[in-house]
C-alpha cells in the first residue's frame, strides 16, 4: 500500500467513525417560552462604553525602557555592544572575493578593557579558509569597541557568528 493509499484509507475510516458517532446524536428540541434567553439592551452610557479610538499596532509607540532600571540599562548596553562588535569583526574580514558562503562561530572571552582572550572556533563553516579568516577577523577586532560601563568589570564569554555570503 502506497503512502497516498494509506492516507486515503485513514481519511475514509475517520469519516465513517465520525458519521457513526454523530448520526444518532439527539436533534435539538424546540425552545419554549421558559427556555428563551433574556435579552437586555444597554445604551453606551449604561454599558460603560468608551468612544475613544481603538489602539492600532501601527500607531502605538514602543515602550521606552525605564532609565532607572539597571537591568534594562545593562540589557540595552549589551545589545548595542554586540551590534558594534559584530560590525567591527565583519569589517575586518580579509576574504572578500570568490565563492565564499558560510558561517563560522567563534567563542571569545571579553576582558574589562574590551580586549579578547581565549579566541577559539566553536562551530566550523566547513571551509578551513573561512574558519581561519574568521579567527583572524575576531583577533583583529579585539579592543576596537570599548566595553560599556554597564557590563561591569568581570570578564564574560560569548559566541560570535562571522558570516560570509559574498556569492549571493
Amino acid at each position: 500500500m502506497t503512502p497516498g493509499e494509506r492516507l486515503g484509507a485513514a481519511i475514509a475510516v475517520s469519516l465513517a467513525c465520525h458519521y457513526g458517532l454523530f448520526a444518532g446524536w439527539p436533534a435539538p428540541r424546540h425552545a419554549t417560552g421558559a427556555d428563551l434567553p433574556m435579552v437586555v439592551e444597554l445604551t453606551g452610557a449604561e454599558a460603560g462604553l468608551s468612544l475613544a479610538a481603538p489602539i492600532s499596532l501601527e500607531t502605538a509607540e514602543p515602550a521606552a525602557p525605564a532609565a532607572d532600571n539597571p537591568a534594562d540599562r545593562r540589557r540595552a548596553a549589551l545589545a548595542e555592544y554586540l551590534d558594534a562588535l559584530t560590525e567591527a569583526v565583519h569589517a575586518r574580514r580579509a576574504l572578500r572575493s570568490g565563492h565564499l558562503l558560510g558561517n563560522a562561530r567563534v567563542r571569545i572571552t571579553v576582558a574589562a578593557d574590551g580586549r579578547f582572550s581565549a579566541i577559539a572556533p566553536e562551530l566550523s563553516s566547513g571551509d578551513a579558509a573561512l574558519d581561519a579568516d574568521a579567527l583572524d577577523a575576531v583577533a583583529a577586532a579585539s579592543g576596537a569597541v570599548p566595553r560599556p560601563r554597564e557590563l561591569g568589570d568581570a570578564p564574560f564569554t560569548l559566541s560570535l557568528t562571522v558570516k560570509y555570503q559574498f556569492s549571493l
